[in-house]
């Protein structure tokens, strides 16, 4: 079933699209990422006192080695990839019906290591949000608004989630919209705790809401029927 959606606010943007990748490594890099999971060894309840003591010891040796080496893959993941994005982001003309380089550039980072794309632009995300830069904070959210949900699972949500409470309405429409595109119960319930003052977003939130549980009924009773 097509979603309604509200006419695209227009914003300005260059008309230059970048024909490669560029070739420039980041002075730079990107704020301090956190610290990543924990590998956890299985449970070693049939050993004794001594023998556990030592091989707790290993494996915090060895979840210090594991956390280390991938501290530093996404250290050099961002450092490769942060600055290519940003330039895309800004000279890509964001239209209805085009795909923007930057959207293929995630797209492409995404089939390459999922798990560090999408650790990746939720850090990448965070600190521009922090810095309140309006502008690429919309354009991420325009780029993620074509992916379906599966290609950046949670951290998806998360970034719409934080794009609510930005202090630009335009950002916060972005948000609905990301959300708009991934019609799930997740996003459903999120929709429906949103609140807002603006009588217009809060029309396109309501209408969204509607759109997104008449599909969840309509999958259901299809699947019903299977």
């Amino acid at each position: 079933m097509p979603l309604n959606r509200t006419p695209e606010t227009s914003r300005t943007a260059s008309q230059v699209q970048p024909s490669a990748e560029p070739s420039m490594s980041p002075d730079d890099d990107l704020a301090t990422l956190p610290p990543p999971p924990i590998f956890y060894s299985e449970p070693m309840e049939s050993l004794g006192a001594c023998s556990t003591s030592v091989d707790v010891e290993t494996d915090s040796s060895t979840e210090s080695t594991q956390s280390l080496w991938l501290r530093e893959q996404e250290r050099l993941f961002a450092e490769k990839h942060t600055q290519p994005f940003l330039q895309f982001l800004s000279l890509d003309d964001f239209e209805y019906g085009y795909t923007s380089t930057a959207e293929r550039y995630l797209r492409s980072l995404l089939q390459e290591n999922r798990l560090l794309a999408r650790n990746w632009l939720s850090q990448l995300f965070t600190s521009l949000f922090a810095q309140q830069d309006s502008r690429y904070v919309d354009r991420i959210l325009r780029v993620i608004q074509n992916l379906d949900y599966q290609e950046l699972d949670h951290q998806g949500v998360l970034i719409a989630m934080a794009a609510t409470r930005h202090r630009d309405i335009l950002i916060r429409e972005g948000a609905i919209r990301a959300f708009e595109s991934w019609p799930t119960l997740e996003t459903l319930r999120l929709l429906e705790s949103f609140h807002c003052d603006e009588p217009w977003l809060r029309r396109y939130v309501d209408q969204v809401i509607a759109d997104i549980g008449e599909e969840l009924q309509s999958h259901a009773m299809a699947r019903s029927k299977d």
